[in-house]
C-alpha cells in the first residue's frame, strides 16, 4: 500500500481537492455576498419608490383637503348643515380618497358627519390641538 504509486495518486489528490474545495468555499461566501447585496439594492429601491409614491399622495391629500376648506357649502354660513351634509356625502361618493368626512367647530366638537355610526362627538387628536394652537382653525 506505501508503493510510489500509491503515495502519488494521494498528493495529486490532495493537490487537486484541497484547492477545489478552497475555492468552492470561497465562492460560495463570495456569491452569498454578492445576492445579500443585490438583494439590499433591491430593497433600498422599492423603499425609495414607496416613499416617493407616499409623499405624491400625501401632496395630493393635502391639496384636496385645501379644496374642501375653501368649499363655499362648508365655509359660508349661510347654508345650513342638511345642505353642508349633502354637499359632504356627494364628495365622498365622488372621491376615492375620503370613505368619511367629518365637520368639526374650532372647540372641537362634532358638528356633522357622513358617517352615521361616528363615534367621537370631540376630536382630541394631537393634530387638531396642534391646529388650534396654530391658528389654523
Amino acid at each position: 500500500m506505501n508503493t510510489i504509486r500509491n503515495r502519488i495518486l494521494l498528493v495529486l489528490i490532495l493537490t487537486g481537492i484541497i484547492p477545489l474545495i478552497v475555492l468552492f468555499l470561497l465562492s460560495e461566501s463570495m456569491i452569498g455576498r454578492a445576492i445579500r447585496e443585490n438583494e439590499q439594492e433591491k430593497i433600498t429601491k422599492i423603499n425609495h419608490q414607496l416613499a416617493e409614491h407616499i409623499a405624491v399622495l400625501m401632496k395630493s391629500a393635502a391639496f384636496d383637503l385645501r379644496i374642501l376648506q375653501n368649499n363655499p357649502f362648508i365655509v359660508d354660513p349661510a347654508f345650513t348643515d342638511e345642505e353642508r351634509k349633502r354637499e359632504l356625502q356627494r364628495l365622498v361618493n365622488v372621491s376615492n380618497i375620503f370613505a368619511d368626512i367629518s365637520l368639526y367647530d374650532d372647540t372641537g366638537f362634532l358638528m356633522l358627519s357622513t358617517s352615521e355610526n361616528h363615534p367621537d362627538t370631540k376630536d382630541y387628536t394631537d393634530n387638531f390641538r396642534e391646529a388650534m394652537q396654530l391658528g389654523k382653525i
